[in-house]
């Protein structure tokens, strides 16, 4: 448990309770003794209590001027690029640079909030990009990771008492469309295929697929549109039904 004491003081406002705590610099490690003061011994009392529970937890961290651009660079420098690969800490360092840096550089580290940081990646969502046009989500979601990964490590290190990015919602990733195929797409398929072996596989795959559109169609009270499929092997051609989709 972190010592600390309690002395009374006469100030212009009158009498009041000065606290303090025994801490550690994490960066430095300089043993340090940050205070409080209080209007009332019991409030110093209580004060004093709680202090040093926050301190058993890691929640209470050692006052610093440090910004969130400083952490940043010393982050990169003395953690990422050691973790990561050459070109991944090069993105890391361009990306803060860029886009990090001019909006919450010259913030506290120990008071920028999950607030500051959303209304930082709606700015370059709506148009923070160097040609004043908006970043795609997926890089703003890179950032989130990065910022996120970073706070971590300064969680870790006590230099700030919660990792505010857990806070944050990050942009969606968009979905790519899928790809399906309809029934020429599957005939030039088994076209193909017929000579590796696998051909009846396929054929299976395909017949498996319309039957479960043909149930799906019965159950929504419709006909399902018959389109033409592969020829079965020494007869005509069989039906399928709408796109197979992307094996």
């Amino acid at each position: 448990m972190a010592r600390g004491t309690i002395t009374k003081i006469e100030t212009e406002d009158g009498t009041r309770w000065r606290v303090r705590v025994d801490m550690v610099d994490p960066e430095t490690g300089r043993r340090l003794r940050p205070q409080r003061t209080y209007k009332t011994r019991r409030e110093a009392d209580a004060g004093l209590t709680q202090w040093r529970a926050e301190i058993e937890r890691g929640m209470s961290v050692v006052p610093s001027g440090k910004t969130l651009g400083a952490y940043l660079e010393f982050w990169l420098d003395t953690s990422a690029r050691h973790r990561v690969r050459w070109t991944t800490f090069v993105s890391y360092q361009r990306l803060v640079r860029l886009y990090v840096a001019p909006a919450l550089g010259n913030v506290t580290v120990q008071k920028v909030s999950a607030a500051q940081i959303q209304a930082l990646y709606s700015s370059l969502l709506t148009g923070g990009g160097r040609s004043g046009t908006g970043l795609a989500p997926r890089t703003v979601r890179y950032i989130h990771a990065i910022l996120r990964r970073a706070m971590k490590e300064a969680l870790a290190l006590g230099l700030v008492s919660r990792n505010v990015t857990e806070a944050v919602s990050p942009p969606k990733a968009p979905r790519p469309p899928v790809k399906t195929w309809d029934a020429p797409d599957l005939r030039r398929f088994m076209a193909v295929a017929q000579g590796d072996g696998y051909s009846p596989l396929w054929l299976l795959a395909a017949h498996r697929h319309a039957a479960r559109r043909i149930a799906r169609a019965s159950l929504a009270g419709r006909r399902p549109r018959p389109s033409r499929g592969p020829r079965r092997p020494g007869g005509a051609d069989r039906a399928t039904w709408g796109p197979v989709h992307t094996a």
